[in-house]
């Protein structure tokens, strides 16, 4: 059954480091009206111009989800999303004052607490589902994705890295605004040791710490507090799933099932949704 649009109550600031540029920027989320989906704007612009969160907008999805127009770019954006999604946050003007979205603590929980800070306010227009009525498939060499027809927007997550805490794990859950809160948010990004030197040669991870990230070495992690749930990391990658299927710009009624997920994965995965008939419900 399809639901009301919502947006913000009220306006709310946040601020902190971006991961991988490690600047510091602030973030201001605002109210906007029904129909206006979640945008970015680059305040720290002379020209800002609007940047819809919509997989039409994706220029880079290495290592994080970057949103692009007219040379215009915001990233690091798949958490914010994910709360926005989960919280039932339909519209809402981001506006940052820099390239990419703070890290925080490296989850989607602290976006939550500015929502909760701002609360929700239900608009007088339908939300338009986009239903899967068919298998959609995409595979980038060993890793798989693909939308089941479903009820209701749920997955099926596994991953299988040479690492105990990655090695055939596996994850399934149903998309409600409490089980987000409850079995995911707090889920931090991670980093293998080894792949750390790599990713700061390369401009990327700048930011990164052991506050913000979880960076996992030989049978443990190097973070001194250790984890917030032995499957943390693999949470945190349905949380980057949950941040980038948010991309379709609707609630997605369908059941999604990964094989190592990934960015990149993700994006292909709602390209070739689109790419072919899917039936969308008008309330």
């Amino acid at each position: 059954m399809a639901r009301y649009q919502a947006t913000l109550a009220g306006i709310v600031g946040v601020e902190g480091r971006g991961l991988h540029s490690g600047r510091t920027v602030a973030v201001r989320l605002l109210p906007a009206p029904a129909g206006h989906g979640r945008v970015f704007r680059r305040v720290d612009l002379p020209e800002p111009v609007p940047i819809p969160a919509r997989v039409s907008s994706v220029v880079d999805s290495r290592r994080a989800t970057t949103l692009g127009v007219d040379g215009q770019r915001v990233s690091t954006v798949e958490h914010l999303l994910a709360a926005l999604a989960a919280a039932h946050i339909d519209n809402v003007l981001v506006e940052v004052d820099g390239p990419e979205v703070p890290a925080l603590d490296g989850s989607a929980a602290l976006w939550l607490s500015a929502l909760d800070a701002a609360g929700r306010s239900v608009q007088q227009a339908r939300c338009c589902p986009v239903v899967v009525d068919a298998p959609v498939l995409v595979s980038q060499g060993s890793r798989r994705a693909c939308l089941l027809p479903a009820p209701r927007m749920s997955w099926d997550v596994r991953v299988n890295f040479d690492h105990p805490l990655l090695h055939d794990r596996r994850h399934r859950g149903t998309l409600t605004p409490a089980g987000f809160r409850r079995h995911l948010a707090w889920a931090r990004t991670f980093v293998f040791r080894s792949e750390v030197d790599a990713l700061r040669a390369a401009g990327l991870g700048q930011g990164g710490d052991l506050d913000v990230v979880v960076v996992l070495d030989g049978d443990g992690v190097l973070n001194p507090g250790g984890l917030r749930h032995p499957d943390e990391p693999l949470r945190h990658k349905v949380v980057d799933l949950l941040g980038d299927l948010a991309l379709l710009d609707a609630p997605l009624e369908a059941r999604a099932e990964v094989y190592l997920p990934g960015h990149a994965l993700h994006v292909a995965l709602l390209h070739a949704l689109l790419a072919r008939r899917t039936r969308v419900e008008r309330g």
